[in-house]
């Protein structure tokens, strides 16, 4: 079995299995342990009265099932969690597991971890990757929550509020993301105010917040359908103590609140991208307008050049058939000069009401005013 990277310190940072233990005397045992010390680490499971055992995997994947068969948990239960995509409940009256999303959100990047709790008879185990740490914190004072249970309370009561204390600490960590996400989508707010902006870099920074609150989100509610199958599932190794079930009832609030406040980020974003679309759009129109603008100036050109083209184009070609000897012979100079210059007024005529009704020139303001009151009779 492979362990996760040592650590740099010293001490139980070097060790990836810990184990709190509560005997049936009231001590409490804080112990660490190597992955290959598992079965030194049953042996204080099965004199406890309750024990939380916490555990690190480098290939998670890979090893969990091994580690679960180790503490007395069937195979095919871990395998039934590990087929789940982001989360799982399973009960098998002797024993039950879950698989719950553990989020860390980096930037505007998701990531999901697998968080896997296991529970029967006197025993909690969860396992997760070793780049995770989710339930340090917890770990430091587990160790006085033993101390607190009553002698009154059974096995199962101690187990419950034992797993309770460890579903709030990963939803904490989970709401610790909506933060994150909040604070990135503050940073992003001075891109929407930036009148200089480039609109794509608007649109590929939206698309990537918009992208991770989804993702986180996804979470919650996978985090959600655990907590309600595990309120009303009525399990066999989880307590009766109503008292005891409503505390686990404010886990199933307190992610909704935090699902409320998801979604009404997500409305922002909303209206975020709305003013986006108006930035594109008036973008475009700009754009558009522009082009028109260029269009209507090279048809003009265009117009006019085929006027101009005309006006040269005949006398020239006249000149140049009168500059025959024979014809140059037959006809005055006075008569050549004549049809030369009525040809090239009649053909730059023509050549200019054609290119004007083809809409390459404009027209007079008088021709405007006839068709203007031509289609308002019509």
């Amino acid at each position: 079995m492979n362990s996760c990277p040592p650590s740099t310190g010293n001490g139980d940072a070097e060790k990836h299995i810990t184990s709190i233990a509560l005997f049936p005397d009231g001590l409490v045992l804080r112990q660490t342990y190597d992955v290959a010390q598992i079965r030194d680490c049953r042996t204080v499971v099965e004199k406890s009265n309750v024990t939380w055992v916490n555990v690190k995997l480098a290939d998670f994947k890979k090893e969990s099932s091994e580690v679960a068969v180790g503490f007395g948990f069937s195979r095919d239960l871990v395998e039934k969690l590990l087929e789940a995509k982001e989360s799982e409940y399973e009960d098998r009256d002797t024993e039950m597991g879950m698989q719950i999303p553990a989020v860390k959100v980096i930037g505007w990047t998701v990531n999901i971890h697998p968080l896997m709790v296991l529970v029967r008879k006197n025993l909690i185990l969860t396992m997760h990757t070793c780049d995770l740490n989710r339930l340090v914190r917890f770990s430091r004072y587990a160790e006085g929550v033993m101390r607190k249970f009553k002698e009154s309370q059974t096995i199962a009561d101690r187990l419950t509020i034992m797993l309770i204390r460890i579903l709030d600490e990963n939803n904490e960590k989970n709401f610790d993301g909506l933060r994150a996400i909040e604070e990135e989508g503050e940073r992003f707010s001075q891109y929407l105010v930036d009148t200089h902006g480039r609109a794509d870099e608007l649109g590929e920074k939206m698309h990537s917040i918009k992208q991770a609150l989804v993702d986180y989100l996804g979470a919650l509610w996978a985090s959600l359908d655990v907590l309600h199958s595990l309120r009303y599932g009525d399990a066999d190794t989880i307590t009766d103590n109503q008292k005891i079930l409503d505390k686990m009832s404010l886990l199933v609030e307190d992610v909704n609140r935090n699902l409320a406040l998801g979604e009404h980020v997500s409305e922002v974003l909303a209206s975020g991208l709305g003013v986006l679309q108006t930035i594109y759009n008036n973008q475009l129109q700009i754009y558009n307008n522009q082009l028109a603008l260029l269009n209507n100036k090279l048809a003009l050109l265009a117009g006019w050049l085929a006027v101009v083209a005309t006006a040269v184009a005949v006398p020239n070609t006249l000149a140049t058939i009168f500059g025959v000897a024979p014809i140059a012979q037959l006809l005055p100079w006075q008569v050549m000069v004549f049809l030369i210059c009525a040809s090239t007024v009649i053909s730059t005529y023509f050549t200019f009401k054609y290119v004007q009704s083809k809409g390459l020139l404009p027209k007079s303001a008088d021709t405007e005013e006839t068709t203007h009151d031509a289609a308002k009779k019509k």
